[in-house]
């Protein structure tokens, strides 16, 4: 972790010794959602002036740009959810294999038939009419 936290204050050009990381993790953006994007700024820099690195962690590919942009400009760094990406520093899933330890675009793989039986099970009965 120390060695990846190094490479987070190289990266952003951090004058400073970072105590840890701060993540908001989202599944994905459909809109310009710019009253989240303002909390998680405000959020950000609260983060960074206690020596930790805010990180917006989307689980799929799904941000649009000016959100993405509006972050990076902020120091908040953006992972998305790209498999093709090994950076641990912009991609979610090689971040869990490289730095956490985990498998996680494995673990969705080996669960996604569970969670698609979940979901379906949960909508019919909430569709279903009596």
């Amino acid at each position: 972790m120390a060695d990846w936290l190094n490479s987070v204050k190289e990266a952003q050009g951090t004058q400073f010794d970072l105590q840890g990381a701060v993540f908001e993790i989202r599944q994905g953006y459909k809109s310009q959602d710019s009253k989240r994007a303002k909390g998680d700024i405000v959020n950000g820099s609260h983060a960074l002036n206690s020596a930790y690195q805010m990180f917006v962690m989307v689980m799929s590919m799904q941000i649009p740009n000016a959100i993405r942009n509006r972050y990076e400009r902020s120091n908040i760094c953006v992972m998305t959810g790209n498999l093709q990406d090994d950076n641990p520093l912009t991609s979610t899933y090689a971040f869990f294999r490289q730095v956490v330890g985990y498998d996680l675009a494995g673990f969705f793989e080996r669960n996604s038939q569970v969670f698609r039986d979940q979901t379906h099970a949960i909508l019919t009965s909430i569709l279903e009419t009596q």
